[in-house]
């Protein structure tokens, strides 16, 4: 998804994906909420959920992962990656909630 301003996901299961179980790499007020995620494996990073933009330019303002379960990943259950997020001339903000979720199985902490 790509500059959003308000997205909500609830209810819903992902599985056997081969890349990311979820990808978020721009956006703000994101609520992903009772969410199952399975079974991803494939090309790097193989997360369940991977937060991590492509370009300095991309914020991720108040994303909320409530309810999100992750199960059997190739990567991390959960991974927050922003390279540029403390760059001193120009600041990304990043700010991000993870409430009630569960990893099991994941090849790498997350």
């Amino acid at each position: 998804m790509r500059n959003v301003s308000t997205f909500s996901a609830q209810r819903v299961g992902i599985a056997q994906a081969y890349r990311n179980g979820l990808s978020i790499i721009d956006g703000s007020d994101i609520l992903i909420e009772d969410v199952d995620i399975a079974d991803v494996n494939g090309t790097a990073p193989r997360s369940g959920v991977d937060v991590e933009p492509g370009e300095p330019t991309q914020a991720l303002k108040n994303i909320t992962l409530r309810r999100v379960s992750v199960a059997r990943v190739g990567g991390c259950g959960i991974e927050l990656k922003h390279a540029w997020a403390q760059r001193a001339d120009a600041p990304v903000e990043v700010s991000m909630v993870v409430e009630d979720c569960s990893i099991r199985d994941a090849d790498r902490a997350g």
